[in-house]
């Protein structure tokens, strides 16, 4: 009875030993496929990761080239208006200077001569009967146009000037309100540039900000990444290690269920 009592105990080691063996290695089949599995389903988002922020770079790196254009444009057009902002501004003053002169000093200065034409006319008529009478004895003098006449053509030209300088003052003058409203819109545009400017220069620091967000993200999921592989050679190891342990420890099994198994033969 102890013979056939040792003999299925031996027996039922052996087999036991057997599962175990077969059991290990489909573990550690199984276990391998799902490390593999795993690695495989945690891979895909991280490579979308990587490929959301390589997109996420790639489109800061434009607006970012964008906006540095845009700045650089706005400043140059807002220093270009500003610059025509002030030339229009001393323009207005000009001009304002230039219309009192032409109705003012000018106009004053051509009726004084006006006024002294008739008496100049009257000399240069008796200086020219002079100077005739004297060609007689030699003196040469036989000009194209007598002198009175040509003062007199000096007078008939002036005669319209100052109404004429008066009527230039005006249309001068009115140049002076367009100028203005032009020197005025040109600094508003100008100001509203340089705002513009200020807004450009910040969305920069801003769009800077975010790529350093992004370098820090890409710098984790490359920890990330990192550390994941290590972990994954290491639960392959672990997995073999259960493994190989399990189909050690089945194969001890069987080997004492075999020396348990030889005793008993002998004693039958």
């Amino acid at each position: 009875m102890t013979t056939g009592f040792l003999g299925r105990r031996s027996g039922g080691a052996v087999i036991a030993g057997a599962i175990g063996i077969v059991a290990s290695l489909i573990g550690l089949v199984l276990g391998w496929i799902l490390v593999d599995s795993v690695l495989t389903r945690l891979e895909g988002p991280v490579q979308l990761s990587v490929a959301t922020l390589d997109a996420i770079e790639e489109t800061l790196g434009v607006v970012d080239s964008v906006t540095t254009q845009l700045h650089d444009g706005v400043i140059t057009a807002g220093e270009g208006l500003a610059a025509a902002s002030l030339t229009a501004a001393e323009s207005t003053d000009s001009l304002e200077a230039l219309a009192d002169f032409l109705d003012g000093d000018l106009v004053t200065n051509i009726e004084a001569i006006q006024g002294t034409m008739p008496a100049a006319i009257q000399a240069a008529s008796a200086i020219d009967g002079t100077l005739r009478a004297l060609s007689l004895l030699g003196v040469d003098y036989d000009p194209d146009q007598p002198f009175d006449e040509a003062l007199m053509a000096i007078d008939a030209a002036l005669a319209g000037l100052p109404g004429q300088l008066s009527a230039q003052a005006e249309a001068v003058r009115d140049l002076v309100p367009s100028t203005q409203r032009f020197a005025e819109d040109a600094a508003t545009i100008a100001a509203s540039m340089t705002g513009m400017g200020d807004d450009l220069e910040r969305s920069g620091e801003v769009i800077e900000r975010y790529q350093a967000t992004v370098d820090e993200a890409r710098a984790i999921i490359d920890d990330t990444e990192s550390s994941f592989s290590a972990n994954v050679w290491l639960l392959r190891g672990l997995v073999l290690m259960a493994g190989v342990t399990g189909v050690a420890l089945s194969w001890g099994l069987i080997a004492v269920g075999r020396g348990s198994a030889e005793p008993a033969a002998g004693d039958v």
